[in-house]
């Protein structure tokens, strides 16, 4: 791992444990194992997003607080108030600030777009609508709103990021398929693999 990582030997086209296969001269099953194991430890962490392994960052303790998290989160909810809370308190942090969009005919922070969490069973038309909906239609109660969203997907399960890759753009299209304004899709930079 620290050879691929220090390589920057890519590993999207190949599979992550393929490519640890060739680097050790391991069979794929004894990798494979061992990446479980590793991981099941706390020594390295699984990203099921990007399908690769990493190291924790060193003294951050990182491991600890997604153990705690898991803890904490499991059998709970996150409904749409709990993920509103949860949305707040990182853009009360600094971690979801409002992204900017510098235009021509504007300021930059009149035309931003707000960063929000979405779960997979909120992933549906007529919730992406009523949120979208909630957010971005102007009223006259005198708050600014954002001119767009930027929708951080949750998944809880391997099974559900599939079915964000798999459904992901017909699901916006029922949504927002004849709407005036633009849906765009983003993923996050990989930064490693």
């Amino acid at each position: 791992m620290l050879l691929q990582i220090a390589g920057q030997v890519e590993t999207q086209h190949t599979g992550y444990e393929t490519t640890m296969t060739h680097l050790s001269g391991l069979p794929k099953q004894v990798v494979n194992q061992a990446l479980k194991e590793l991981s099941d430890s706390g020594v390295i962490r699984h990203d099921p997003n990007g399908r690769f392994y990493t190291f924790w960052p060193a003294g951050r303790g990182a491991h600890k607080v997604e153990e705690l998290l898991q803890k904490k989160l499991r059998d709970k909810v996150l409904d749409r108030k709990v993920l509103d809370r949860v949305g707040d308190l990182l853009n009360e942090n600094g971690q979801m600030q409002p992204v900017t969009a510098n235009v021509p005919w504007g300021h930059s922070d009149d035309w931003h777009a707000a960063q929000i969490l979405v779960g997979y069973p909120s992933f549906e038309q007529n919730a992406l609508f009523k949120l979208s909906a909630e957010r971005l239609q102007w009223r006259l109660d005198g708050k600014q709103r954002p001119r767009a969203l930027v929708a951080w997907l949750l998944a809880e399960n391997e099974e559900q990021v599939n079915g964000y890759r798999k459904n992901g753009a017909g699901v916006l299209d029922q949504a927002f398929g004849d709407s005036y304004a633009p849906v765009v899709w983003a993923r996050r930079a990989r930064t490693h693999g």
